[in-house]
């Protein structure tokens, strides 16, 4: 029983330890993507986010990317909203028009980037993997 424990510690620490010294953001996907503004507002070329009214079927959804030439990159699976990437002959502001005017969409918009504004004071912040 102590040996499980011992093991179960010592896995706990790698975890915690480990994962300090490994970076999950994306600095370097952005760095190296050509980034746009809309709307004073930063977004990935040729990307829009859409949701589809409550309701609205997987087949309905798929002859409404079809009919605008966008392909699903992927799906949220909570809710029935989704990324899509835009054909090249369209601007992303061309297609959120687009998606909006359709009545069967609940939104659509750019894929817009956030950051954070400030660092919490936290001397332990670096060690929460969550943040």
């Amino acid at each position: 029983m102590k040996a499980k424990r011992f093991f179960a510690l010592i896995l706990f620490g790698l975890l915690v330890f480990g994962f300090n010294r490994v970076s999950f953001s994306q600095e370097k996907f952005f760095e190296q993507t050509d980034v746009r503004t809309f709307d004073e507002g930063k977004f990935i070329p040729g990307e829009i986010i859409v949701k589809f009214k409550e309701g609205v079927s997987h087949d309905k959804i798929r002859q409404v990317n079809e009919h605008h030439g966008a392909s699903t990159l992927s799906v949220h699976p909570r809710g029935q909203f989704m990324r899509l990437r835009t054909p090249q002959n369209k601007s992303v502001e061309e297609m959120v028009a687009n998606y909006s005017a359709n009545p069967n969409v609940e939104y659509a918009e750019p894929n817009y980037i956030v950051q954070a504004l400030f660092s919490p004071n936290d001397p332990y912040y670096s060690y929460q993997w969550h943040l």
